[in-house]
């Protein structure tokens, strides 16, 4: 988080596309080395049939973040020549401030393990300690090595359906505030307008994370709005430059499917894999998912440059989504296979 602040308000002093680079690679690093590290720790906090709300929770507040992101960003840019510097510098200086805060407040707030947290009663604790306990023996799958999952079909089809849920966020993400200012949109109104599908995406964590816990189901949680943001972006697809309304409201189906998959996805792996394979199997398969970070802008760029407009991307974009789908789906089916041929 430290890192990440910091490299998120240098990017206001970049001076050429190298600097810029440069200070993006770093930010990835951060990224890279944060969330992997929040996603294991709930496992060492919260047993399974918690832990759904908990992600959702935690992305929420990620989409949150894109809800005032959004118009704070286009006010922020209304500072611009205020004391030399350009509105888009304030608004990378600014919006790192949060996250070097909390990078101070984290170590004294949080702790490694349920043992060391005084916060809790002794009951407490042993309870909690042995409930995770008992939920790390309970799988054929959970003796995996990390070195052995990497060779399971059932990992391949997880970081595949990571992969392309990362196209259809960095798809719609990355360019959504350029295809509402082609609406005709002013900076300010752009702003208000892009915070729509982030809104919808919070909701939908909450919800469908809540609804996983409660239910015990993960699989269709994580499937059925991998297809809501698929139809979502078809939607968008058809009627970006014909019915900007339309399209608008399509945004927002496609922003509660995406962001509802991400916190329900990241219990198959926690319940998959046991404590040895876990942590590394998230850093592996959101590393490798990362990839489209990269690759997903690339492809709408040149799509776009090619055909003159952003309906096709979109297409694409729902098409991948679709895929995650399907690959999440092989996932449950894969791990059965392994358990049914692992003797008594």
């Amino acid at each position: 988080m430290l890192m990440w602040g910091l490299c998120s308000a240098a990017t206001a002093f970049v001076t050429d596309a190298t600097s810029f680079v440069a200070v993006r690679f770093l930010l990835g690093v951060a990224e890279a080395g944060y969330f992997p590290g929040v996603a294991w720790f709930m496992t060492r906090w919260f047993p399974a049939r918690h832990r759904g709300r908990a992600m959702g929770i935690f992305y929420a507040c990620g989409a949150a973040a894109g809800v005032l992101g959004g118009p704070l960003s286009g006010n922020l840019l209304l500072l611009d020549g205020w004391h030399g510097l350009a509105g888009w510098q304030w608004v990378f200086l600014i919006e790192g401030i949060p996250a070097l805060m909390l990078a101070i407040a984290c170590p004294i707030i949080l702790r490694d393990r349920v043992a060391d947290a005084h916060f809790l009663t002794t009951e407490e604790r042993s309870w909690l300690e042995a409930r995770l306990e008992h939920e790390n023996r309970q799988s054929v799958t959970q003796t995996l090595t990390l070195m052995q999952a990497l060779a399971t079909p059932m990992l391949v089809m997880l970081i595949l359906g990571y992969l392309f849920i990362g196209f259809g966020v960095y798809s719609k993400n990355f360019f959504l505030p350029l295809m509402i200012k082609g609406m005709g949109f002013n900076d300010q109104t752009v702003g208000y307008l892009s915070a729509l599908p982030n809104a919808a995406g919070c909701l939908g964590m909450i919800l469908l994370s809540r609804s996983s816990d409660r239910t015990g189901e993960r699989v269709w949680h994580v499937v059925g709005p991998c297809l809501i943001a698929s139809f979502g972006l078809l939607l968008v697809s058809v009627t970006l430059g014909h019915y900007p309304i339309v399209a608008l409201v399509a945004y927002c189906v496609a922003g509660f499917g995406i962001s509802s998959s991400l916190p329900t996805f990241w219990n198959l792996p926690t319940a998959f894999l046991g404590p040895v394979a876990a942590a590394g199997g998230i850093a592996i398969i959101n590393s490798v998912g990362n990839i489209s970070g990269y690759a997903a802008p690339q492809m709408v760029g040149i799509v776009r440059d090619y055909t003159g407009s952003y309906e096709v991307p979109m297409l694409v974009a729902s098409l991948f989504m679709l895929a995650a789908a399907l690959c999440i789906m092989a996932a449950p089916r894969m791990a059965e296979r392994m358990a049914s041929r692992q003797p008594a």
